[in-house]
């Protein structure tokens, strides 16, 4: 593949369209995206340690031709919001 092949696949993978989703629970709000039709298979890709969701940006472009693509940030890393610890009081 040439580079300005490579580099249009690129473009065009990272600039597929997602949408930015929020799940809350009682200890935390757990961030993440989706691509792709709801009613397909569902895949979740899950990130490694210094990373984030957006990292499977340029391969949800694909996936989703098949899946619908979930990509949750970890609480660990820097972009999803801090969690606190669950209250042991619940009833």
């Amino acid at each position: 593949m040439s580079q300005d092949a490579l580099l249009r696949w690129f473009t065009h993978a990272i600039s597929f369209p997602y949408q930015q989703r929020e799940l809350e629970s009682r200890a935390a709000t757990i961030l993440y995206l989706v691509w792709g039709e709801s009613d397909r298979p569902p895949l979740v890709l899950v990130h490694g340690g210094a990373a984030h969701a957006m990292w499977w940006s340029a391969h949800a472009c694909e996936l989703s031709r098949h899946y619908y693509v979930i990509a949750p940030d970890l609480s660990v890393m820097e972009t999803a919001p801090p969690r606190g610890l669950p209250d042991r009081n619940v009833g």
